[in-house]
């Protein structure tokens, strides 16, 4: 934000020289980021001169030639292009050798003399941004009427301006006064406040307008009060001057104003044109769908219907907090004027600039949340400008709306708090001081329990233009940097440094070091990718689903994946390409993206957490002892295995349908015990991908690929206690048992009943056989079942009791007879 010193001088008397000053400023947390020394670097070479004459360009259609006078009734011939150049117009004239400030090296260069199609010109009529203080050069610098011809431009518009870098926090620092606040408290001066006090008349403001405030969440407050007989014209030098040193452009009287304001006390405010409003009512309400605003920008923006409008009876005239619309707009003709000054919601104004793609100087402001209690005085500082500049009659009082009126806050701060968060002990004066310089109201408080180390305690209040502050280290921040950190010494610890007890690693880097111990390599990825690939790999998945992104940087990442399969098997064949015949382990764990249908049937975008991994090539690397063979099904089992065990989680293999494996090579992992307080979840699946899904990602060799679930393992993790047992001292017998079944019947089945007998320790399938004996849809499993007593050595009797039972359940439950 840009403040000249000459501004800052109206509230508060500045008697350091500008560096201390910018020095001292950046100390207490407002950083001036630049000084810009207006004129400094001009010379006597610019003037104010004045527009005599205007004609046409002999040569060149584009071209104006601009007789100005420039006192002592010397006229100089300028050749120029500028839209805006009008007779008897007060403009910067820069006679040759003048210092201006050249955009394309970013210096001050002197001005050269020049011949532009055949005619000499015999200086230049600057821009601000020729003349180094703005960054318009679309037309000159239009100077006020009543700028004397003749004189210095730097003894009529030098200035110190201070580029002060306002942090997000601190609201009222976005204007002049709020800087003038700071100063005051560092030079310990009082702030001379602005006059807000005008004649009014006798009729009431409520008895020309309606104003409803129809969502209290979206606009706290709506304050507004109409100024009739207003004449709209120029603005007087003071506030040209002092919206051009701050950056911003003159319009006219009015609008000026209001821009004035804004700059002085950080509250946006805006004028509409009270004889353009429908119904002479104001509603602040929610724009209906694909409701249109034709903009001050002369952009016509269609709304939705979270973005809150400023509407007449029938339409909306203002976008609230950003811009104005042109049907209600000030003129040349407006001669009643209805004057806005609201607050309104940081999140609703930023949400709708960045939907609309329009940023003002209002929404920079209201989406910091400035103070609701300045909705006023702002109000009734325009007003009484705008008496000053435009005339006119002001009714009486202000329409003020404020459904739910927040009360001033207070807050209680102790001498043992401060010391707290300090590491020092303040003396209660300078706490009184500091913050007294800052505008707050302090008072002691009488402490009920005192003790011989008693310290102070104060009742604080909050002034009305610091929303920022709300709790108790916040008011002693204040303190600290207005004392300065600078002053605060350095104290070494007086007690035990406590014992650092790290947390537990965080489960997703668990899991990621578990699967890497297996031999896997990890990959990270782009969470975007094409829809025909996540279309590939999930058949059923329904496009509506898919998040696409508003920006593709290419056709293969416009979508935000539901699957990290599609980005694992593009890296795959990468690397296959450059593995020469290699083991290639890789995994990913990532997130995935899609929307879901929500309660109220509303679209939400929903992630969840997956683990997918591939295997491809030889088993290990070539050696003496390794015969060559390529993984298969077993070898990502394997792994998956292993990775379970550790994880202490029960997983048995169950037939899988999963459309991208081979049918005879897929299994489905299903776990034992509630995670999801869902017993015989599914965790997800192991297969050998299939050959047409290969091709796709031009993988031409055999892969075993699996996904797992890891949201729904990831925070059993760390609640998984490994359980240790005695070994058992008895021994083991071991029977094997070839047993025939339907096919319909999973081994899974026969080992769970098997299992269910108490004797039996594990079970084992050892061997499939087929052959003439065994009947159309039956199979033959051996299994090797091995008993032992818990506290008994197992005689050969007792086995073969526990071996009859078992095959008596499994005929009597699954129809399971014995082969032999």
């Amino acid at each position: 934000m840009k403040v000249p010193l000459s501004w800052l001088n109206k509230y508060v008397d500045i008697s350091l020289e500008h560096h201390e000053l910018a020095h001292e400023l950046t100390m207490v947390g407002v950083e001036v980021g630049s000084i810009n020394i207006i004129g400094d670097k001009w010379g006597n070479d610019l003037c104010i001169g004045g527009v005599e004459k205007i004609v046409q360009h002999p040569n060149a259609d584009r071209l104006r030639l601009a007789s100005v006078i420039i006192g002592n009734g010397v006229v100089k011939t300028v050749v120029c292009g500028a839209n805006n150049l009008e007779i008897n117009q007060k403009i910067a004239f820069a006679e040759v050798g003048a210092n201006l400030f050249d955009v394309k090296s970013g210096e001050y260069r002197k001005l050269k003399p020049a011949k532009i199609r055949g005619v000499v010109s015999e200086g230049m009529i600057c821009s601000e941004l020729e003349l180094g203080i703005g960054t318009n050069h679309e037309g000159i610098l239009a100077l006020p009427k009543d700028a004397p011809i003749g004189c210095n431009l730097k003894d009529y518009l030098g200035d110190v301006i201070l580029d002060i870098e306002v942090t997000p926090n601190r609201p009222d620092c976005l204007s002049v006064l709020g800087i003038a606040r700071e100063i005051a408290a560092i030079t310990n001066l009082p702030v001379k406040e602005p006059e807000i006090t005008y004649p009014q008349s006798e009729i009431q403001v409520q008895d020309k307008v309606n104003i409803e405030i129809h969502n209290n969440d979206l606009c706290k407050r709506y304050a507004a009060t109409i100024v009739e007989g207003v004449k709209i014209g120029n603005s007087p030098k003071w506030l040209v001057e002092a919206l051009l040193k701050a950056g911003h452009n003159s319009i006219n009287n009015v609008v000026d104003i209001t821009n004035f304001v804004m700059l002085e006390l950080g509250q946006p405010l805006h004028a509409f044109d009270f004889n353009n409003l429908n119904g002479s009512e104001i509603n602040i309400r929610t724009a209906k769908s694909k409701e249109q605003i034709d903009a001050l920008n002369d952009e016509n923006l269609t709304l939705s219907s979270s973005m809150l409008t400023i509407s007449d009876s029938k339409n909306p005239v203002a976008l609230a907090g950003i811009i104005g619309g042109k049907k209600s707009a000030v003129s040349e003709a407006t001669t009643s004027i209805l004057l806005e000054s609201a607050s309104f919601n940081a999140v609703n104004v930023r949400t709708t600039v960045n939907d609309l793609g329009v940023a003002t100087d209002a929404s920079y402001r209201f989406e910091r949340s400035p103070s609701v209690d300045i909705v006023p005085i702002a109000l009734q500082r325009a007003t009484k400008l705008i008496l000053e500049v435009a005339g006119g009659t002001a009714m009486n009082g202000i329409m003020d709306v404020y459904p739910e009126k927040e009360m001033q806050k207070k807050l209680v701060l102790t001498s043992e708090t401060i010391c707290k968060v300090l590491g020092i002990n303040i003396d209660k004066d300078d706490v009184v001081a500091s913050l007294n310089s800052l505008g707050f109201k302090v008072l002691e408080l009488e402490k009920k329990v005192k003790s011989k180390n008693d310290g102070y305690q104060l009742d604080i209040t909050v002034p009305y233009w610091r929303s920022d502050i709300s709790i108790k280290e916040d008011l002693i921040e204040e303190i600290a940097r207005i004392i300065g950190y600078e002053k605060i010494p350095s104290i070494m610890l007086a007690t035990p440094i406590p014992e650092f007890n790290p947390d537990l690693k965080p489960p997703k880097f668990v899991l990621k070091e578990l699967i890497a111990s297996l031999g896997m390599t990890e990959i990270i990825s782009y969470p975007l990718t094409d829809l025909e690939a996540l279309k590939l790999v999930d058949p059923a998945l329904n496009e509506n689903d898919v998040i696409k992104t508003t920006n593709p940087m290419n056709s293969e990442m416009q979508y935000m994946r539901t699957s990290l399969i599609p980005s694992v098997l593009r890296t795959l064949s990468q690397n296959i390409k450059n593995s020469r015949g290699k083991p290639i382990r890789l995994f990913e764990i990532g997130r995935v993206y899609k929307y879901f249908s929500s309660q109220n049937d509303e679209m939400l975008p929903m992630e969840n957490e997956k683990i997918v991994g591939v295997l491809c090539g030889p088993r290990s690397n070539d050696s003496w002892l390794t015969t060559g063979e390529d993984v298969d099904f077993y070898d990502g089992k394997g792994v998956l295995e292993i990775l379970f065990n550790k994880l202490s989680l029960k997983v048995n293999w169950m037939p899988s349908t999963n459309k991208i494996t081979k049918e005879e090579s897929t299994a489905d992992l299903i776990c034992e015990y509630p995670i999801n307080n869902e017993k015989n979840e599914i965790l997800g699946m192991c297969g050998e991908l299939k050959r047409e899904v290969g091709e796709f990602f031009d993988i031409e060799v055999p892969v075993i690929i699996f996904e797992i679930d890891a949201d729904s393992i990831e925070n059993n993790i760390q609640s998984k206690i490994s359980a240790y047992h005695q070994i058992n001292r008895f021994p083991s017998s071991e029977r094997d048992i070839s047993l025939v079944f339907d096919k319909s019947i999973t081994s899974l089945d026969i080992v769970n009943m098997i299992c269910s007998h108490k004797l039996v320790e594990t079970v084992m399938p050892v061997d499939v056989y087929s052959g003439e004996e065994i009947q159309q849809g039956k199979k033959s499993i051996t299994y090797r079942i091995v008993y032992r007593g818990n506290d008994i050595t197992l005689t050969g009797d007792q086995v073969q009791k526990a071996q009859n039972s078992i095959l008596k359940n499994l005929k009597e439950g699954l129809g399971v007879v014995s082969r032999f």
